[in-house]
C-alpha cells in the first residue's frame, strides 16, 4: 500500500509541476498584455486631448475673427503647436446633412480626409458630438469636431500621426498570437510528456483495478499486476462453457426483442425509417408511410433514392449524412402535398449499432412540426401586434408634430419664394405630401387595429403619375418609367390615400434596389376582366432566398434602416380592397411585384384595351 501511495504521489507531482510552469507563463504573458494595453489607452487619451484642444483653439480663433476661413498663418501655427498632420474645415451644408441622415456614402470632402469614413460614423456630428476616428493598427488618429461659425455649421477636421500607438496595437496582436500558440504548444507537449511517462503503467493498473483483481500484497506493483492477470486468464478458461450457454440465451432474447421493437415501431406517431449500410431501406413504420404517402410494405430492400425520389429535401439530407455530416439533429424539411399545402418535419439521422458497437445501418426519425410551427407563428404575430399597439400612440403624436413643423416651414418657403415657379411647385408638392402623411398617420401606424376604407372613383392615369412623382422626389438616382400609359378616363374604385400608401411602399423598395445599381423601375397597368393589375418591376439584385417567406411579416426588414411595416401594410391595404399581392425575384432579373385589385365599378367602355400591357 505504501508503494501505491508513493506512485500516486509521483503522478501528482509531475502534473502539478507542469501546471505550475504553465500558470507562471500565463501570468507573465497576461501582465505584459495588460501593460501594453494600458500604455496604448493612455497614449490614445493624450492624442484625443491634443486633437480636441487644437480643434477648439481653431474654432475659437475663427469665431473671434467672425469668418469661417483658415488662413495660412493660423493653419501653420495650429499645426506646429499641436504637431498635426493635416487640418481642414468642412461645411455641414443642407445637402451633406441630408446625405448623412439617409446613410449615403460620404462625399469627397470627408473621403479626401479619410477614405474609411462612413455615414453611420458621421451621424454623431449632426448632434454636435465630436468623432474620434482611429483604425486599429494604423499610425494615424483623426478628430472631426462640429462647431458653429457666423451662424453656419462646420466641421473642423484635424489629424495627427500616431506611429507609436499603431506599433503598440500591432505588437499586442503579435503577442496575443504568440501567447496562444505558446499555450497550445505547452499544453500539447505537457500532455505528451505526462502520457509518455505514466501511460504504460497506468493502463495496466487501471485495468486490474477496474476488474477488481489487483492483488493487495505480494511484492512490487509489477509483480502484483502479473499475478492478477494470470488469475483472470484462469477464471476465463474455467467459465468458457458458461459463456457459451449465456451466448445461446442472449441470441434467444435478441429474437424476442426484435419482435417487441417491431410492435413499438408500428404504434409510435413519429416516422422511423431504417437503412442498411448499403443504403437500402430496411424498415419503414406506419407513421413514416403516412407522412411519405407510401404503401405499407413497399420499398423494403430498395435504395432510398428510388423510394423517396419525390422528396428532394429528404433525399438531400440523407445524402449529406452519408457524405460525412454525422451531426444531423432536428433539421427542418418541407414535404409538399397536393393543393400547394405541405408539412414541416424535423429530421434526426443517427447511426444504428449492434451490441458490439459496430455500425449496421442508419436510423431516420421524423417528427411532424406543422401544427407547432403554425401556433408559434400566430403567437409571434400576436406579440408583435401587441407591441405595435403600445408604441403607436406616442409615435402618432410625434409624427403629427413633425408634419405640423414640415407644413409650417413649407408655407414659410412659399411666402418668401416670390415668383420662383420651381420653388413654388416643389413646396406645393411638399405641402401635399405632408398633408397626406398627416391624414394617414392615425390610420396606418396602428397596424393591429382595423382600417376604414373610404371608397371613391380613382383615375388610374393620375394615380400612377402621383406615385411616380412622389417616388422621384425621394429617389433622384432611380429611373422610373410608366409603360403603356392608361387612358385619362380609365377609373377604378378604392381608397386613394390607402392605395397610394400600399403601392408607394412597393415602389420605394424597388427604387432602393435599383438605385444601388443605377437601374430602372418600370410601372405597368393592365385590366383583365373584372381585375386591375399594377405591375412594378426593378432590375435590382433581387430578394435573397432566406427573406422570401418573411417579407410580409410585421417588423421583418432586410434593410438596417427599415421598419418592417411597409410590405405588411401594403398587403393589409390590398387585402381590405379584396385584392392580393404576388411577387417573383431572382438575382439575374430583379424583382417583380404584381398587385391585383378588383374593378368594383367597371372601366369606361373601350378603356381596357388601351391600358392593357404585356403580361409579366
Amino acid at each position: 500500500m505504501k508503494r501505491i501511495k508513493k506512485s500516486g504521489g509521483f503522478r501528482l507531482e509531475v502534473r502539478l509541476g507542469l501546471a505550475l510552469i504553465i500558470l507562471i507563463l500565463l501570468i507573465l504573458n497576461t501582465a505584459s498584455h495588460y501593460t501594453i494595453y494600458r500604455v496604448s489607452k493612455s497614449l490614445e487619451g493624450q492624442i484625443q486631448e491634443t486633437l480636441t484642444e487644437a480643434a477648439v483653439k481653431l474654432a475659437n480663433r475663427m469665431e473671434t475673427a467672425g469668418r469661417a476661413e483658415i488662413d495660412d498663418s493660423l493653419k501653420r501655427a495650429v499645426m506646429v503647436d499641436y504637431d498635426l498632420e493635416s487640418l481642414h474645415l468642412i461645411r455641414l451644408d443642407y445637402d451633406r446633412v441630408l446625405a448623412i441622415n439617409r446613410g449615403e456614402a460620404p462625399d469627397t470632402a470627408f473621403l479626401a480626409f479619410d477614405s474609411a469614413l462612413s455615414s453611420r460614423e458621421l451621424g454623431c456630428l449632426l448632434i454636435n458630438r465630436p468623432l474620434y476616428h482611429h483604425r486599429a493598427g494604423e499610425g494615424r488618429y483623426i478628430l472631426l469636431f462640429p462647431t458653429e461659425i457666423a451662424g453656419s455649421k462646420y466641421v473642423a477636421a484635424v489629424s495627427r500621426k500616431a506611429a507609436l500607438l499603431g506599433s503598440l496595437e500591432k505588437a499586442m496582436k503579435t503577442l496575443i498570437f504568440f501567447a496562444i500558440l505558446t499555450g497550445i504548444v505547452l499544453v500539447i507537449v505537457s500532455a505528451r510528456f505526462v502520457r509518455s511517462i505514466l501511460n504504460p503503467f497506468n493502463r495496466l493498473k487501471e485495468k486490474a483495478e477496474e476488474s477488481g483483481r489487483l492483488e493487495p500484497a505480494g511484492g512490487d506493483e509489477i509483480s502484483r499486476l502479473v499475478e492478477s492477470y494470470e488469475k483472470i486468464i484462469n477464471d476465463l478458461k474455467a467459465k468458457e462453457e458458461e459463456l457459451v450457454e449465456l451466448n445461446r440465451r442472449i441470441a434467444q432474447r435478441a429474437e424476442n426483442l426484435a419482435v417487441y421493437n417491431d410492435y413499438i415501431l408500428r404504434t409510435v406517431d413519429s416516422g422511423i425509417v431504417t437503412l442498411k449500410t448499403d443504403k437500402s431501406v430496411s424498415t419503414i413504420n406506419r407513421a413514416a408511410t403516412t407522412m411519405m404517402r407510401i404503401n405499407p410494405g413497399d420499398g423494403s430492400g430498395e435504395n432510398y433514392h428510388d423510394i423517396f425520389s419525390e422528396f428532394t429535401d429528404f433525399v438531400r439530407l440523407v445524402d449529406q449524412y452519408f457524405a460525412g455530416d454525422r451531426t444531423i439533429v432536428n433539421r427542418e424539411i418541407r414535404l409538399a402535398e397536393p393543393g400547394g399545402s405541405g408539412r414541416t418535419l424535423t429530421v434526426t439521422i443517427t447511426r444504428l449499432d449492434d451490441g458490439g458497437g459496430e455500425e449496421i445501418g442508419v436510423v431516420i426519425l421524423m417528427i411532424d412540426q406543422t401544427e407547432y410551427l403554425r401556433l408559434q407563428e400566430e403567437l409571434e404575430l400576436s406579440r408583435r401586434l401587441a407591441t405595435l399597439g403600445e408604441m403607436s400612440g406616442g409615435l402618432a403624436h410625434q409624427l403629427r408634430n413633425s408634419m405640423g413643423a414640415v407644413l409650417g416651414f413649407a408655407r414659410l418657403i412659399t411666402r418668401h419664394s416670390g415668383d420662383d415657379a420651381a420653388v413654388g411647385r416643389n413646396t406645393e408638392a411638399l405641402i401635399r405630401e405632408a398633408m397626406q402623411a398627416e391624414a394617414l398617420v392615425a390610420r396606418f401606424l396602428d397596424y393591429a387595429r382595423p382600417m376604414e376604407v373610404g371608397y371613391g372613383s380613382i383615375f388610374l392615369g393620375r394615380f400612377l403619375d402621383d406615385l411616380k412623382e412622389t417616388a422621384e422626389t425621394r429617389f433622384e438616382s432611380a429611373c422610373l418609367e410608366i409603360n403603356n400609359r392608361p387612358a385619362d378616363d380609365f377609373t377604378f374604385t378604392g381608397d386613394d390615400l390607402l392605395l397610394k400608401q400600399a403601392l408607394g411602399n412597393i415602389i420605394d423598395n424597388a427604387c432602393q434596389a435599383a438605385a444601388d445599381r443605377a437601374g430602372q423601375v418600370i410601372i405597368r397597368a393592365e385590366a383583365d376582366g373584372n381585375n386591375l393589375r399594377i405591375i412594378i418591376s426593378d432590375d435590382g439584385p433581387g430578394i435573397p432566398d432566406e427573406y422570401r417567406d418573411k417579407i410580409f411579416t410585421p417588423f421583418f426588414s432586410g434593410s438596417p434602416s427599415g421598419s418592417g411595416l411597409g410590405l405588411p401594410l401594403s398587403q393589409k391595404i390590398v387585402g381590405l380592397h379584396g385584392g392580393q399581392i404576388g411577387f417573383r425575384s431572382s438575382a439575374a432579373e430583379g424583382t417583380v411585384f404584381t398587385v391585383t385589385l378588383p374593378l368594383v365599378s367597371g372601366p369606361v367602355a373601350g378603356a381596357a384595351s388601351r391600358v392593357t400591357a404585356g403580361r409579366l
